[in-house]
């Protein structure tokens, strides 16, 4: 008998290509990637199927750990990304309310050369944080 379904027929040129691929780099990230998904998908239903997701993420930890890593780096990044934008918003907000404030909080420049470095440094902050936002 002649087995039509050729993804699961053994002599398939096809499946040394795909074990080549499962056993390369790319290979442990997308079977990396394919456990992360399923373990948020998996982990959302009404009634998770626990002893699976345990299973999956032994796998995921001790086999395909690339695309789990990738993602936790990814969102390190991005909160980094955000504590620097909130920092550098304030000090933005300062810099603006000290040019429209010129005897605010800060100490006011004793001459005109003082003056102009600080409004530079100023506008230099207010420059950056708008070419900061404009990449987001």
């Amino acid at each position: 008998m002649t087995n039509t379904n050729k993804e699961l027929d053994w002599d398939n040129p096809g499946r040394a290509e795909a074990e080549a691929l499962f056993l390369s780099p790319r290979g442990g990230y997308i079977v990396g990637q394919a456990l992360y998904k399923a373990i948020e998908v998996l982990s959302d239903e009404d009634y998770p199927e626990h002893s699976n997701i345990a299973d999956m993420r032994l796998l995921m930890s001790h086999l395909y750990p690339v695309f789990a890593q990738f993602q936790m780096d990814l969102r390190t990044a991005r909160e980094e990304r955000a504590r620097a934008a909130k920092e550098l918003e304030e000090h933005a907000d300062h810099c603006a309310k000290q040019l429209k404030h010129p005897w605010g909080p800060l100490p006011t420049p004793t001459n005109k050369a003082q003056r102009e470095l600080q409004e530079a440094a100023c506008r230099d902050a207010a420059m950056n944080w708008t070419d900061y936002k404009e990449v987001e």
